[in-house]
């Protein structure tokens, strides 16, 4: 696999290299690759838990109707507003 980078990310490479921090650039590629699947695991996870939460909101009538985007952006301004409290 052939990668075009900026001269600026080839200086990071390069450094962290240098430093011992990794192997080479495989490894360096292989390590970041690791992270960003950790990281979406970890998106897709706090998205799962949030689902959930608002499922059981609904299960328990915890839920109201908005009919316009006014009343939408009214809502959310006004939740704003409770936690910059």
């Amino acid at each position: 696999m052939n990668i075009e980078l900026s001269s600026a990310l080839e200086q990071i490479i390069d450094s962290k290299i240098a430093r011992g921090e990794y192997k080479d650039r495989e490894d360096l590629i292989k390590q970041a690759v690791l992270l960003l699947t950790e990281q979406d695991q970890l998106k897709l996870q706090k998205l799962n838990e949030s689902l959930s939460i608002g499922i059981e909101q609904i299960k328990r009538g915890e839920v109201f109707e908005l009919d316009a985007l006014d009343d939408i952006h009214a809502e959310i301004d006004t939740r704003m507003e409770k936690t910059e409290h």
